[in-house]
């Protein structure tokens, strides 16, 4: 039998966790402005990396259940109480989409049943929640999305609260070389949809979401990465790159029509192209040809977008790398 649903939230502990992000006090102030009052608050503040951070604050719940609340989360009032009245008998996670200024409806926050993370806690991993929730699936536990028919605009459709954090240049690029990764160590299609709504965005930010994004899935590691982003020689190099002035305005004509070439080969021209463009310090040209390969929505156009990101990051050509790179992203580039 179901477990009953309800809209209280007094078996709801709120898990707040920070790495060093300014902006706790603001996610603890939605969290203490809950409608019903959640029962305790648990913070957990600089302990990386993030599973880790997730598994101290976890055992340290007394509740049934609880939310992870991320330190750039601001939780709408009803939201741990929305998410709680979701929980059957077989739910061990409850998910709702936040609104972000950069990419829209975005999942998420989390709602946790107690038991299912004390037997089987966050792994260090690429992706913890990821592997988290698939040793759940084979426990017997199930996940939900939780619904909320308000709001009058559409990225407000069924959200529970905001997720703002400082979309700086450094924040930006870590954290979507974060993604990258995660995008192919979970190998599902949902790159094309990034895409699109980085185009879409206008953010001011969202090239070097695109360049790092597109990085991050041939970054080489295993375990979890969410530490305190710290600059790095990639990142001086990219923000030099495109700060740089360059005279050219137009995409070379000497460059494949990339229509022409299936997916493997884009990939590995658009590769040689951005080495090639990053050598001749032509800003304005790689900006061009990101405009260009992001609005034409073809497997092809994409494979060569990666390539032509990836390629800036290297000084010259490894042709023997190909082959395993585009095996990769193979899998990401359909939706």
């Amino acid at each position: 039998m179901d477990e009953p649903s309800h809209s209280g939230a007094g078996d709801v502990t709120a898990l707040v966790l920070s790495v060093g992000e300014p902006y706790m006090e603001r996610a603890l102030a939605s969290v203490r402005d809950q409608r019903p009052a959640v029962a305790a608050i648990v913070t957990v503040r600089g302990v990386t990396p993030f599973y880790r951070a997730l598994n101290e604050g976890a055992r340290r719940v007394t509740t049934p259940y609880f939310v992870q609340v991320d330190a750039d989360m601001v939780l709408d009032p009803l939201c741990c109480a929305a998410l709680r009245a979701c929980v059957t008998e077989r739910v061990g996670l409850v998910v709702g989409h936040l609104r972000d200024p950069m990419l829209g409806r975005i999942v998420g926050v989390k709602l946790f049943r107690t038991a299912c993370v004390a037997a089987q806690p966050f792994p260090n991993a690429i992706s913890p929640d990821t592997e988290f929730e698939k040793a759940m699936w084979q426990c017997g536990w199930t996940t939900v999305y939780a619904l909320c028919h308000a709001g009058l605009e559409p990225v407000a459709l069924h959200t529970f609260g905001a997720h703002r954090p400082d979309y700086t240049p450094l924040y930006t690029f870590r954290k979507f070389l974060l993604t990258g990764a995660r995008l192919r160590h979970r190998r599902r299609g949902t790159l094309p949809w990034l895409i699109r709504q980085l185009r879409a965005s206008g953010h001011p930010a969202a090239r070097f979401a695109l360049v790092a994004t597109a990085h991050g899935i041939f970054l080489d590691a295993q375990g979890d990465l969410l530490v305190p982003f710290e600059s790095t020689s990639e990142f001086q190099r990219l923000g030099e790159f495109l700060d740089g002035s360059a005279a050219d305005v137009h995409v070379p004509a000497t460059r494949p029509a990339f229509a022409s070439l299936d997916p493997p080969r884009a990939f590995a021209h658009g590769y040689r192209w951005g080495i090639d463009l990053y050598r001749q310090r032509a800003a304005a040209t790689f900006a061009a040809s990101m405009d260009l390969l992001t609005g034409t929505a073809t497997p092809q156009a994409y494979a060569a977008l990666v390539g032509v990101c990836h390629g800036i990051f290297h000084d010259a050509p490894d042709e023997a790398m190909l082959p395993a790179a585009y095996t990769r992203l193979r899998p990401l580039l359909l939706d």
